[in-house]
């Protein structure tokens, strides 16, 4: 017989799916975050889907016995919205019925799943899953305690079989666990380690004289269960489970619930005020891994119970990620294969600073995630290698590298979700997909687990940088100096705590990280073509001189910078800062002292370098110069491209530049997608797309005058298609120049 009834599935409406066992929301088969109040109330409104849903009723079913501000609903309601219909404005899921409640107005299917894991396998190695094929599992799972809240009865009838029904699967789930035990004591326990951040909240004792108050045991135990649920990841014991084993040791009960860790304690009222006693205890071996006793005053019996609680849930959840970190930690594999490939890839990374040397090391940790598929360090710092590869060159295969980053890093969170290294690499890739919000979040995570990880410090002052602020990279910068000052990268890291004094105002300060970043005798730019290792430091060093008061050594600084580093301008250097940071006050000002300096503020789009048309695409860099016309194209300004937009066909314009200043209708084609957040063709999605495109005429366009990319990519379509093509040579730079009306198609 099965442990759970067949009526529990996953509920199907638009593009969600919502399944009360797992406890979570898929948009599109991706998790959707959702706090343990909101989903609660989503439930029961897409459960009661058929009926109008009164207003206390929904309060008295998700709130229970707890002291409720009245907006408190209202507000829940209102999240929930914005979350549904985050990008389906017309679609309105949540209706209010004025006076009276809610209701859900969106069609609901009911999906029944089948396959659920038999009674006896509490305790077992493998998890008891849904079978759904259309929705994955969610590291984020609590048991379901309470189905009978979820229940639609469509009369008293109803209630009462739903309510017979709740009291089987109780006592088969209790029997369950029951006949798991047995076996445990019988034949001994072997089994995969639990999941990380598995937790059962046993209940709570009361030790008061005045049993009126019982209850709070009760709430504090209910309570304690919902919001320990919300730490991300987290997979947390439903109450009825947990009652189930009370009064059984704690490696019992984390054997038959396969857990790591127990929560259990006291709460007391009297005269003096509310007492709580609460233990965090390791189930393998029963050991106390931290303990804390709380006071507080009794008038306003639940709301301060309820106060205490969220002490209590904030206390403990900085310990519980303290002794996950300390478990990672403890746990590298013991297999010599594995090892010997991680500790060779981190020597690699250490002393990496071009593609080979990345591309090396990603191999050598490939080759131990291979030998060991469990081993979190690995996984983690493949994830972060990936990223920082991507971030760092330009190849072909960057979307992909970005995909498996993600793939990688997502199963060392699910082994290891208080891993300072890999939430500081899921904080990375965040930070390269513009999810800011997100990557703050995964490196203050990292450092509550690892106050002195270095990583997570950086992504911390990348996270400001990307965000226009400045002024807030310093501190973590420079702590992260403070912990590794002489490491292979402290010149890189030099480099943005210059670059954050600079752009915060502090000149002066620029002048001396900057320095530090920059070391010219030792490492003369010699790569004209395209830009160099440390050159940022060196063109901001300029800035930074000029606007400290020394122009005389800005101007020298910057003749000895021209003399082999040509081609450069303020405008084109200063598209490779950050889109927030480049509308930070400080911009204007460095851009003006690099111009005082003798830096040109544009390119000539018309410049001729002596360059000479070919019938092939030319090899080079960024500023390679080309020549002033190419073979098969005709060769355009920025006036005859504004007379072709204002004309009938209307061009179709490619732009392969870095997305700055894009003129309106242009198209991005790039390799890495990712980079930009409107349309951007693939260069195999843009051969297609031109082979059943009308014959418009095709301009062809990049990030100004110097630079090889506009150049070979007309070469390239000059055997796609048959349409005229037209070469913008002065590409966004001229444009911007011109002053014309462009987007920045970056990453926000």
């Amino acid at each position: 017989m099965d442990v759970f009834s067949r009526e529990i599935g996953v509920y199907a409406f638009e593009r969600f799916r919502l399944d009360p066992v797992r406890r979570t929301l898929l948009r599109d088969g991706m998790p959707v975050k959702l706090g343990a109040r909101l989903l609660n109330t989503l439930l029961y409104l897409v459960a009661n889907h058929d009926r109008l849903v009164e207003r206390d009723e929904l309060q008295q079913a998700v709130w229970q016995r707890r002291a409720v501000d009245e907006n408190s609903l209202g507000q829940a309601i209102s999240a929930l919205r914005k979350i549904l219909q985050a990008d389906a404005a017309s679609e309105n899921f949540i209706v209010t019925v004025v006076g009276r409640g809610y209701r859900f107005g969106a069609p609901v299917e009911f999906l029944p799943a089948e396959g659920y894991a038999r009674a006896g396998s509490f305790g077992q190695s493998e998890r008891d899953e849904v079978a759904v094929a259309d929705v994955p599992p969610e590291p984020h799972i609590r048991w379901p305690g309470r189905a009978i809240r979820w229940a639609t009865p469509a009369a008293a009838g109803g209630v009462r079989s739903g309510l017979l029904a709740a009291l089987a699967v109780s006592l088969l789930v209790t029997a369950g666990i029951l006949v798991a035990i047995g076996s445990i004591s019988r034949v001994g326990w072997r089994a995969e380690a639990p999941p990380p951040l598995s937790i059962v909240v046993m209940p709570f004792r009361y030790l008061g004289a005045d049993r009126g108050s019982a209850y709070l045991a009760d709430i504090l135990t209910d309570d304690l269960t919902t919001y320990l649920a919300d730490i991300p990841r987290s997979l947390v014991i439903a109450r009825s489970s947990a009652e189930a084993l009370n009064g059984r040791s704690a490696q019992e009960i984390g054997r038959a619930l396969h857990v790591r860790y127990l929560v259990e304690g006291s709460v007391q009222a009297d005269n003096d005020g509310m007492h709580i006693g609460a233990r965090l205890i390791d189930a393998n071996d029963g050991r106390q891994i931290w303990t804390a006793p709380m006071d507080g005053a009794a008038k306003g019996g639940s709301q301060a119970l309820a106060l205490m609680t969220r002490r209590m849930v904030s206390a403990l959840d900085r310990r519980l990620m303290d002794a996950e970190a300390t478990r990672g930690a403890r746990e590298r594999p013991n297999n010599p294969t594995a090892l010997d490939q991680f500790f060779r890839a981190r020597s690699t990374m250490d002393r990496a600073i071009t593609l080979e040397d990345f591309t090396r090391a990603q191999t050598l940790l490939e080759d131990s995630v291979k030998a060991e598929p469990d081993f979190v360090e690995a996984l983690s710092s493949l994830g972060w290698l990936l990223v920082i590869k991507g971030q760092s060159f330009e190849y072909p295969t960057y979307a992909a590298d970005l995909e498996e980053a993600k793939r990688v890093v997502g199963r060392a969170l699910a082994l290891a979700p208080a891993d300072a290294g890999a939430l500081a690499a899921q904080g990375r890739i965040f930070l390269c997909e513009g999810n800011y919000e997100g990557a703050r979040v995964q490196f203050d995570t990292a450092l509550r687990a690892d106050p002195a990880y270095v990583p997570a410090l950086v992504g911390l002052a990348l996270h400001a940088w990307f965000t226009g602020q400045p002024a807030e990279v310093i501190a973590p910068m420079q702590a992260a100096l403070r912990i590794d000052p002489l490491g292979t990268s402290a010149r890189s890291r030099y480099e943005l705590l210059g670059l954050g004094a600079l752009f915060a105002g502090h000149a002066q300060q620029a002048v001396d990280d900057l320095l530090r970043a920059d070391h010219p005798e030792s490492n003369p730019p010699t790569q004209p073509d395209d830009l160099t290792p440390g050159e940022e430091s060196r063109v901001y060093l300029i800035a930074a001189y000029g606007l400290a008061g020394n122009t005389a050594e800005a101007r020298r600084r910057y003749q000895a910078y021209s003399s082999i580093l040509r081609h450069r301008t303020v405008w084109r250097l200063m598209t490779y800062l950050p889109r927030q940071e480049m509308r930070t006050p400080d911009f204007g000002r460095v851009a003006d002292a690099l111009a005082a300096a003798g830096m040109p503020r544009f390119a000539d789009e018309t410049e001729d370098d002596g360059a000479t048309p070919t019938q092939a695409t030319l090899a080079g860099g960024n500023f390679t110069p080309t020549p002033r016309d190419v073979t098969g194209a005709e060769t355009i300004s920025t006036a005859r491209l504004r007379q072709m937009m204002a004309a009938a066909p209307a061009p179709i314009i490619l732009d392969v530049g870095s997305g700055v200043a894009v003129p309106a209708g242009a198209i991005i084609v790039t390799d890495s997608p990712v980079a930009f957040n409107k349309t951007v063709l693939t260069p195999e999605a843009l051969d297609d797309r031109l082979k059943t495109a009308p014959l418009a005429p095709v301009v062809v366009m990049s990030s100004g005058p110097f630079g090889v990319d506009s150049y070979n990519l007309v070469h390239h379509l000059i055997a796609k298609t048959k349409a005229k093509l037209y070469w913008y040579r002065g590409g966004e730079e001229a444009w911007a120049a011109a002053g014309l009306p462009a987007e920045d198609r970056r990453m926000p």
